[in-house]
């Protein structure tokens, strides 16, 4: 169970209207003593992969995210971490084996270098992405690849200075919205976008392509930076005449402790 920095039991409630994210920020990490604790809260499968990791430090990153994960589910139900049985669909999106209250519960995992967010709703289509974006790549060469022509258009367009931060921008956007399908990138890039007012430099609307077969007005996103340098991207789908009305954000202090955290939208849609 993960308490508040006070000790006391955190008080998570859920909705239909509402998406509670965590955050586990890498300076948090970087202290985290791993313990066989966790490594016992793993099922079968999970143990064969985290033996499969040649690298300490991705032994040491699974780890952590499924700790975090099984850990943080344990808010919402009366299971213990190690209780949790997962299933993972044709293209690898892991999901709840069953749900135990009646209220379905969904959620979805990203991390980069040694940051880590996890949302959890009860929407199942629902995805997140988080990147570390000081690392600098060759913008223009993955964004003519991924992106359709019109963003790759706009991105080029703009000021050299703001290219890396609007390419982060995107890239988080898509995944968020590719892993929220559960079909990660065995849906092509191109196939949808997002636009941009160029003036105000601001997120305003998401097209799709006939091909998804998938209704662009169900979706709503949103764009964060909780740490410098780690733009956040979420991304749900609810049904007609529905939405998500609230955002709650918690900050792990360790794999145990959690604080509210007062989290800025910097663009939806």
């Amino acid at each position: 169970m993960i308490y508040a920095s006070s000790n006391r039991e955190l008080d998570i409630t859920l909705d239909a209207n509402s998406i509670q994210m965590w955050f586990l920020h890498s300076d948090v990490v970087s202290k985290l003593d791993v313990s066989d604790k966790y490594i016992g809260w793993l099922d079968e499968a999970e143990r064969l992969r985290y033996d499969r990791f040649q690298l300490s430090r991705s032994k040491r990153h699974y780890l952590i995210g499924q700790s975090m994960l099984r850990n943080v589910l344990s808010c919402y139900e009366n299971k213990e971490p190690a209780e949790w049985k997962f299933i993972t669909n044709e293209y690898g999106k892991p999901a709840l084996v069953e749900q135990v209250s009646g209220q379905e519960l969904y959620f979805n995992l990203s991390h980069s270098n040694d940051a880590y967010v996890l949302v959890v709703a009860r929407h199942e289509n629902v995805g997140v992405d988080i990147e570390f974006s000081k690392r600098h790549r060759r913008i223009e060469k993955i964004a003519k690849r991924h992106f359709s022509s019109r963003e790759f258009e706009s991105l080029m367009a703009l000021p050299k200075e703001d290219q890396l931060d609007r390419f982060y921008i995107l890239w988080t956007l898509k995944e968020a919205y590719i892993k929220a399908r559960g079909m990660g990138l065995a849906i092509s890039l191109q196939q949808f976008g997002f636009e941009f007012n160029e003036n105000a430099k601001s997120l305003t609307g998401f097209w799709e392509s006939d091909s998804l077969e998938d209704s662009a007005g169900e979706w709503q996103f949103w764009q964060f930076e909780p740490v410098k340098y780690y733009p956040v991207s979420l991304a749900v789908a609810v049904e007609s005449g529905s939405s998500v009305t609230k955002l709650e954000a918690l900050n792990l202090e360790s794999l145990d402790t959690a604080v509210e955290l007062d989290l800025s939208v910097l663009q939806s849609c």
